[in-house]
């Protein structure tokens, strides 16, 4: 049961991830940290009455930020803070972090959902369900992750933990689109010598355009599957980077085999109206997704308005599971606890938390 209250030292906006506040509240308590919720549509009121503001899927503006009278800190449960206002934020004093992906699974909880999502869409899942409900066995034929191409728009924690799994426990060739100009995919301490992981790696900034992409080029055959993972951050520069002019240029190989899409990182990455088109009329064979453009996604919005049979989503259950929630609720609960014991005058990275102002 949620707990709504006036005041707070940690707030969560948004009635969503549920999980996400029961599993914090449950260690602020050990601290006496009080520990609440609201909706969306409070928030703007809300986030005047706390000390550090937890965002999940709520926008923080600059109009929300003008309000927020007694916030010290807006600390994502997560990494991504693309709804956060950081400039804004930092004209007023306030602090913005996020938990490294490194503390904490979720990183690898997020990859192993773009390994099942991937598979969903080579078995062909939507199908499947067909064929039980018509008592029908053998179909359909499905294809095989084993040995596919795999090719990750973006070069993050989470691509990197996915490519190990797809070419350690596939066999599959792995490549990787990323951003060359600012490192902010998140990469951590390890080099790609490291890793060992790449047959080709090309720089990825901004539009499909700007990347000067030949994916003729790209080597594949006939007996192999080609999967795109999205897996990159969103911003200004590459939302609805997967449009029309994008699906156009995503034929790979001399045959211009078109290809699987997997999406586990931000839905504003795709046009939605151009990739319902386009897997209606098998420019892309499968969108397989755990996010979606607006969420929650509508049943009845646009990718999901004809039941197609190559389009499969997931309610954004990448990173939600028990040992990721739980050691995040953990580090949030005790960072808090410490900065409010030097009554918020130090708020700075620690060995979990990464202040990014």
């Amino acid at each position: 049961m949620l707990n709504k209250m006036t005041s707070s030292d940690v707030l969560f906006l948004g009635e969503e991830f549920a999980q996400a506040y029961e599993y914090t509240a449950s260690f602020a308590s050990a601290h006496a940290l009080q520990c609440k919720y609201c909706s969306r549509s409070e928030a703007n009121d809300s986030i005047a009455r706390t000390s550090v503001a937890i965002p999940l899927m709520t926008k923080i503006d600059a109009r929300m930020i003008e309000n927020a009278r007694g916030l010290r800190l807006v600390l994502q449960f997560g990494v991504g803070l693309e709804g956060v206002d950081v400039n804004s934020a930092t004209k007023k004093g306030i602090k913005v972090g996020r938990i490294k992906s490194d503390s904490n699974p979720n990183s690898k909880s997020t990859a192993e959902c773009a390994v099942f999502l991937a598979l969903c869409a080579l078995k062909r899942v939507n199908e499947c369900k067909v064929s039980i409900e018509r008592m029908v066995l053998g179909y359909p034929i499905g294809e095989s992750l084993t040995n596919a191409n795999v090719m990750f728009i973006g070069w993050g924690r989470v691509a990197r933990a996915c490519a190990k799994m797809c070419k350690f426990g596939f066999g599959c060739r792995i490549y990787a689109l990323r951003r060359s100009n600012n490192g902010s995919e998140d990469r951590g301490n390890s080099s790609d010598e490291e890793l060992n992981l790449l047959e080709n790696e090309r720089a990825f900034v901004g539009t499909i355009d700007e990347c000067e992409i030949e994916f003729s080029k790209f080597r594949t055959n006939n007996n192999v599957s080609t999967i795109v993972v999205l897996a990159c951050t969103c911003d200004s520069t590459n939302k609805e980077m997967v449009n029309k002019g994008f699906i156009e240029k995503l034929k790979f190989g001399d045959e211009q085999k078109r290809a699987i899409v997997v999406n586990v990182a931000r839905g504003q990455l795709v046009n939605e109206e151009d990739m319902f088109n386009a897997c209606k009329n098998r420019d892309v064979l499968f969108y397989a997704s755990d996010v979606a453009f607006s969420e929650p996604i509508d049943p009845s919005g646009t990718l999901l308005r004809e039941k197609l049979d190559n389009v499969f989503v997931t309610p954004h259950v990448g990173g939600v599971t028990r040992s990721s929630y739980e050691k995040m609720g953990q580090i949030v609960a005790d960072y808090v606890a410490k900065i409010k014991k030097d009554d918020y005058a130090i708020i700075e990275s620690d060995e979990f938390v990464s202040i990014v102002n």
